[in-house]
């Protein structure tokens, strides 16, 4: 299924935002569909290019598995594939954790052995941010692991993807291998 937008091309977009898919190309391979589709309104392409930047700065007090191991299970739980599939090549590209622990997320089939008691809490934590049941039991919990600045960059991230999932399945890309799509003619 293609997206509902068509996704627009480097020479249709102000030159703002033709800079953030030259740096998406080098730092990624590749210019995400969603910036593609989002560039049509430049504001919100830069918060996009924003959330990637805040993400990749967090590494200093989050490394990119944790971050991955929320995304991964937020795309789970919100029905993404689009997002699954960022996960993957993330993950690829970091080797951010072992690939049976990611196939085991996305499948819904983590055990102990897989993961960490650690890793179960952030599991968790996507979880509580996707329905909502945060209370003051698993904050306590997170605290005992945690600092404040840590959570707060946690639950960034989750939040991070629970609106990317959401907007990506909108604007209709909600297939797990979303083809690589002609931009939209030059008006």
């Amino acid at each position: 299924m293609h997206p509902f937008l068509t996704p627009l091309g480097q020479d249709q977009v102000p030159e703002d935002v033709a800079a953030m898919y030259r740096d998406f190309e080098t730092h990624l391979g590749g210019v995400p569909t969603l910036l593609k589709i989002l560039a049509r309104r430049p504001s919100y392409a830069h918060l996009l290019s924003v959330m990637r930047t805040t993400e990749q700065e967090m590494t200093e007090r989050i490394s990119k598995r944790q971050q991955l191991l929320i995304a991964a299970q937020m795309a789970v739980l919100e029905h993404a594939p689009y997002a699954m599939r960022g996960v993957q090549e993330r993950n690829d590209m970091y080797a951010a954790m072992a690939p049976d622990l990611l196939e085991a997320i996305l499948q819904q089939r983590v055990t102990s052995a897989l993961a960490s008691p650690q890793d179960q809490l952030l599991l968790d934590l996507a979880t509580r941010v996707h329905s909502g049941t945060m209370d003051a039991e698993f904050w306590s919990g997170l605290t005992a692991h945690y600092s404040d600045t840590e959570i707060l960059d946690l639950l960034v991230v989750a939040c991070n993807q629970q609106w990317l999932a959401s907007i990506s399945r909108a604007v209709g890309l909600t297939s797990l291998d979303v083809p690589d799509l002609p931009d939209a003619p030059p008006v």
